[in-house]
C-alpha cells in the first residue's frame, strides 16, 4: 500500500509539483495579461513628411503614391485592379529593440497589411540608435483610398498602455493615379543622425 507521503516524495523527486507550480503560474500571467480589449493606445497625428515622436521610436511618412503596379529591386511585379498605396517611411529608434507594425486604416475601418512580396513588408526588429528606412505597399480597394492613414505602431507583448503614431497621407478622390510601375526601395538601416 502506498501512503500519501511516499506519493509526495516521489512527485518532488520527479519534477512534478515544481512543473504543476510553473503551469499555474503561467495560467494565471495569460490570464491577467492585457489583450486587445484592455490595452489601452493613444495615437499621434500627423501629416505626411512631418516627424512624430512616441515614447520608444520617431518615425516619418517620407511620401506616397499610389498606383495599379509595383515592381521591386530585382524586377518583382504585381499588378491589380484596386490600387496600390506605396508609402516610404523613416524610423528611428529611441530606445529598446524596437518591432514597429506598419499599417494602413481606411476611413470606413478596415486595416491592411502591407503586401508580402515585397522584402520590406513586415515588421522588423531595429536596434537603438539606428534609423530605418523602407518601403510599405498596400492593396486598397479604390473606394477605400480617400483619406486613409498610415497607422505605425510600437509591437510589444504586456503593455497596458502604448503609443502608436497615426499618419494623414492626404489621400483624396482626386489623388493622381500612377501610370507607371511603382518603384519599391528594399529596407536600409543606418546609424541615426
Amino acid at each position: 500500500m502506498i501512503n500519501s507521503t511516499s506519493l509526495l516524495r516521489r512527485w518532488r523527486s520527479s519534477g512534478l509539483i515544481g512543473l504543476i507550480v510553473c503551469l499555474i503560474v503561467v495560467a494565471l500571467l495569460l490570464a491577467t495579461r492585457p489583450g486587445p480589449v484592455n490595452a489601452q493606445r493613444t495615437d499621434r497625428d500627423v501629416d505626411l513628411g512631418q516627424v512624430a515622436t512616441a515614447r520608444a521610436f520617431e518615425v516619418r511618412a517620407t511620401d506616397v503614391t499610389v498606383g495599379t503596379a509595383a515592381i521591386d529591386e530585382v524586377g518583382q511585379q504585381i499588378r491589380t485592379e484596386h490600387r496600390l498605396v506605396v508609402v516610404n517611411v523613416e524610423a528611428s529608434v529611441l530606445r529598446e529593440q524596437n518591432q514597429l507594425e506598419t499599417d494602413l486604416i481606411t476611413l470606413d475601418g478596415h486595416r491592411h497589411h502591407p503586401r508580402a512580396e515585397f522584402s520590406s513588408a513586415g515588421p522588423t526588429t531595429t536596434a537603438p540608435g539606428f534609423t530605418r528606412t523602407y518601403t510599405v505597399v498596400y492593396e486598397v480597394p479604390v473606394e477605400r483610398v480617400a483619406g486613409a492613414r498610415l497607422l505605425l505602431d510600437d509591437v510589444r507583448g504586456f503593455e497596458v498602455h502604448h503609443e502608436a503614431v497615426r499618419v494623414d497621407l492626404g489621400l483624396t478622390d482626386d489623388t493622381e493615379v500612377s501610370r507607371a510601375p511603382i518603384v519599391v526601395v528594399d529596407t536600409v538601416v543606418r546609424v541615426a543622425s
